[in-house]
């Protein structure tokens, strides 16, 4: 046979063949390894986070206090029911809609996992389940979730467990915390979360904030079916303004306010101001007054009925969660009709609003806030609270009565001081009148009393507290004269002897 010009023999033309095809077989041996490897790394990366998804289901488990199923079986389990299960998955998600399916969480790639573990770690959305889900199973989701969530707002620990969960779980459309600002107000509260700031729930209160025109005193009343309502709702300032917050009352509100009209703001723009930077402003009711009368007030959309305020001369009556709509037209209404102490007309106010019914739930706490016309900041002529008390109202009365009794003695101290012991002696008199059963008071009016010339009545009243508790003998023992003038000669009256330095007497 005649050979073409150009042809290479044949068993050159073979021999080049084989090289190529061994050239061609080592490439894909090395494309075979690869593929290989590949499978391994990502297999024991899904094993990886099998095993990561299998803590955290038991963390969430020992956390709730409560299983979620069976977990997962061993390898060797799992190899041998692999035939049975490839045959009957349709008819074991029908049969357990609650069992293990794959979900896709954002950057984070497929993981075996349980949609109510899930549920309790916060993801809410069923968008987020696999497109391969049926919608059996996501119905299941949807019934389970409420339960899982509300106990795990329960269980201890529950509500850390969420927000580090959130935290790992994906941020697409906005992030998780744009979901969380959209979540109802009442699970936030649950929660502890705010705006920034701490979220007091205390509804049900109704109070008063006025200026007294005639000493220029400035002042809050309040009344509430709340323990220590008096710690969170009354503020005030010398010379600057007063302050009531309540219904889901924010504290920041008080001094924020006064800090605003000590800089010169009036009420109404500086109410505005906080409440157009608060997200919460439909819950909140404020009210406040400056030191020349200017009132400005503010009753949200989403304060529980009955609510409202009434604005008056100086002075604005607000409530909320009340009996009656009647509750502070009424503490308006006995306000302007009162007359004598700013404090006294404060508390007529509160004693006026809970006889119009008052909070719905009753009443526990009360306090009464009173502040000079001027003067440092941190002066008060009446701060006084009542915690826990069957009949809040009638206690606050009660030391009120006290404080003006043990103002009586202070102008009494003052006028001794200044060597006018005959008036001072009347105003002692008059302290221990007002408190009777205060041995106090009647131990230092009985020195008054003989400083001021009447020996044998003040001698007699300081007896009488001695006998009352023997530690005013100790105390008369101890006494310089320069503290007490008449001291020597009651103790002569009485057969007392002056205590040695140290010596109980």
């Amino acid at each position: 046979m005649r050979r073409r010009r150009g042809a290479r023999p044949r068993r050159e033309h073979h021999r080049r063949g084989r090289r190529g095809n061994r050239r061609d077989d080592r490439a894909g041996r090395r494309r075979a390894r690869a593929r290989r490897g590949l499978g391994r790394s990502l297999g024991r990366g899904v094993r990886r986070s099998r095993r990561r998804v299998g803590r955290c289901g038991a963390r969430i488990e020992r956390r709730l206090g409560r299983g979620f199923g069976e977990r997962g079986r061993g390898r060797r389990e799992r190899r041998r029911g692999r035939g049975e299960r490839r045959g009957g998955r349709a008819e074991r998600r029908r049969r357990d809609p609650g069992g293990p399916h794959r979900c896709r969480l954002s950057r984070a790639g497929l993981r075996l996992v349980r949609h109510r573990a899930l549920s309790a770690a916060g993801i809410r959305e069923r968008r987020e389940l696999h497109r391969g889900s049926t919608p059996e199973r996501a119905r299941g989701v949807g019934r389970d979730h409420a339960l899982v969530r509300q106990r795990a707002g329960r269980a201890r620990g529950g509500d850390s467990l969420r927000r580090s969960l959130r935290r790992r779980q994906g941020r697409d459309r906005g992030g998780a915390r744009e979901r969380l600002r959209r979540r109802p107000l009442q699970a936030r509260l649950a929660e502890g979360e705010g705006p920034g700031r701490t979220v007091s729930a205390r509804s049900g209160t109704y109070s008063i904030v006025a200026r007294d025109a005639g000493s220029g005193e400035l002042g809050v009343a309040v009344g509430s079916h709340w323990f220590s309502v008096g710690s969170i709702v009354p503020w005030a300032r010398a010379g600057v303004g007063a302050v009531a917050i309540q219904s889901i009352a924010e504290p920041a509100y008080g001094e924020r306010l006064l800090a605003r009209l000590a800089a010169g703001e009036g009420p109404a723009e500086a109410l505005a101001a906080e409440l157009d930077a608060d997200e919460l402003a439909r819950f909140r009711q404020v009210a406040c007054v400056d030191a020349g009368g200017r009132v400005a007030a503010h009753t949200g959309a989403g304060c529980m009925p009955d609510a409202g305020h009434r604005v008056g001369d100086g002075f604005c009556a607000q409530a909320n969660l009340m009996s009656s709509p009647d509750v502070w037209p009424a503490i308006a209404g006995a306000f302007e009709r009162s007359a004598g102490p700013f404090a006294r007309r404060l508390t007529a106010a509160l004693a006026a609003g809970e006889a119009a019914g008052g909070d719905v739930r009753g009443r526990q706490s009360a306090a009464l806030l009173v502040v000079p016309a001027d003067g440092e900041p941190w002066r008060r002529s009446v701060e006084l609270r009542v915690e826990d008390h069957p009949d809040p109202l009638a206690e606050l009365n009660r030391l009120l009565d006290l404080a003006d009794a043990y103002a009586l003695a202070d102008r009494a101290d003052t006028l001794a001081g200044q060597g006018r012991h005959h008036d001072a002696a009347a105003l002692y008199r008059e302290a221990a009148d007002a408190a009777p059963g205060n041995l106090e008071l009647l131990f230092w009016s009985g020195l008054g009393i003989a400083a001021g010339g009447d020996l044998a009545a003040g001698a007699s009243r300081v007896r009488e507290s001695i006998t009352a508790h023997d530690g005013w003998g100790r105390l008369l023992a101890r006494l310089d004269p320069e503290i007490a003038p008449a001291v020597e000669s009651v103790r002569a009256a009485l057969g007392v002897s002056r205590a040695a330095p140290g010596d109980e007497g």
